[in-house]
């Protein structure tokens, strides 16, 4: 049994699919590493402590 030929449609729409496909993986391997990279910064961040809005010694002073 003889196998019809695919139609030049068939082909283009194929090889469409194909390269969404590939885009789309792309897509998530940038969202991937992107989100890893996004952890060292906020340690980056927070390992200055930020001075306290209260002196310490005013709320010894006031009895707290």
């Amino acid at each position: 049994m003889m196998r019809p030929k695919p139609c030049r449609e068939a082909v283009i729409r194929t090889l469409g699919v194909g390269l969404v496909a590939v885009a789309a993986l792309v897509a998530s391997f940038a969202v991937v590493i992107q989100r890893q990279d996004e952890p060292d910064r906020l340690r980056e961040r927070r390992a200055e402590p930020s001075p306290p809005a209260i002196d310490l010694e005013q709320l010894r002073n006031a009895g707290l």
